[in-house]
């Protein structure tokens, strides 16, 4: 009788305990309306979500839309950094989310924004494209990372680029002026700043927007370009959508391999000085061959119809 008595009340403080989760779970959804501060500038959306008490909530994932299209789903970031590439309106939409809670705990807010007519294409025939490429970034748990990011021009054209990144809420931080090699690299380095938030010590989720303008030798500025990727960053949950090359090191030929639900739309790759070596938007299940390329080190740009771009290493041993 006794031991039956214990498991009884131990049954009831279980059953009680579980009430009054699921009540704080309820009122925490009750508290969450979604609110945005931020907006475009520089032909860039650059918001910060917070709840009805200030702050973006400790422990919740955030998806984030932008014209209904999804950008991040379940991230771990309340920044959102977002290039446009044309004039127009932009709903931007956040959803919270409380991961595990039961029922489910969401809520959502969105704003609107407006870009100049500015952002769209460069009509300029003499201004480079874009071909900024991002390449791996080496993010860490423990906070920060290595960085770095290329563009190939025309060395006879143009006499400068200025650089600029943005992640999280370091907006339109300048990486200075290159003046490119003899062949038109330009090329700038950088650590990444501590992440504070959402979890301190990690960009896990995180979009990295790189900025470049182009000046030429006539004295024309040129649009100032942008290159997106979201962060993958170890220790903070992002490997639910792991991007990589198999096999790696390759002798000649490689293959992606993607868990994100996007699906791949095309790659480049590039080799350490810019240049395009491969590309594809078809038969992306197929290998990619640069078996007619030197030993060393390349990187592969892949493309995905949520708008979003990994960069990975590749290495060609012969």
């Amino acid at each position: 009788m006794k031991k039956m008595y214990q498991r009884m009340m131990l049954l009831i403080l279980t059953l009680s305990m579980s009430g009054v989760a699921s009540a704080q779970i309820q009122r925490e959804c009750q508290q969450m309306t979604p609110w945005l501060i931020g907006g475009i500038s520089n032909c860039e959306i650059n918001v910060t979500a917070k709840d009805q008490q200030g702050a973006g909530p400790n422990g919740f994932t955030y998806t984030w839309k932008v014209n209904g299209q999804t950008i991040v789903n379940n991230g771990t970031s309340n920044h959102f950094n977002y290039p446009v590439s044309a004039g127009g309106n932009y709903t931007v939409t956040v959803i919270f989310t409380i991961p595990n809670s039961v029922p489910l705990c969401t809520a959502s807010g969105s704003a609107s924004y407006t870009a100049p007519s500015s952002c769209g294409g460069n009509n300029d025939p003499t201004c480079p494209s874009n071909g900024i490429f991002v390449n791996n970034v080496e993010c860490t748990s423990s906070g920060g990372g290595d960085a770095s990011a290329n563009w190939n021009v025309n060395a006879s054209d143009v006499d400068f680029i200025t650089w600029r990144y943005s992640i999280g809420p370091h907006s339109n931080v300048s990486l200075g002026t290159t003046q490119g090699n003899s062949n038109g690299l330009h090329q700038v380095n950088w650590n990444l700043p501590q992440a504070n938030q959402p979890i301190p010590g990690t960009w896990d989720h995180y979009n990295l927007v790189v900025k470049a303008r182009a000046y030429l030798v006539d004295g024309t500025v040129c649009q100032e370009y942008l290159k997106i990727i979201t962060l993958d960053c170890p220790g903070g949950g992002g490997g639910n959508e792991k991007v990589g090359i198999i096999p790696n090191p390759t002798t000649s030929k490689f293959s992606i391999k993607s868990e994100k639900k996007a699906p791949i739309t095309g790659l480049t790759v590039r080799n350490v000085y810019g240049r395009v070596v491969a590309y594809t938007s078809k038969d992306l299940s197929k290998e990619i061959d640069l078996s007619n390329q030197v030993a060393g080190i390349y990187f592969v740009e892949i493309n995905f119809a949520d708008g979003s771009t990994e960069s990975e290493k590749v290495i060609l041993e012969k």
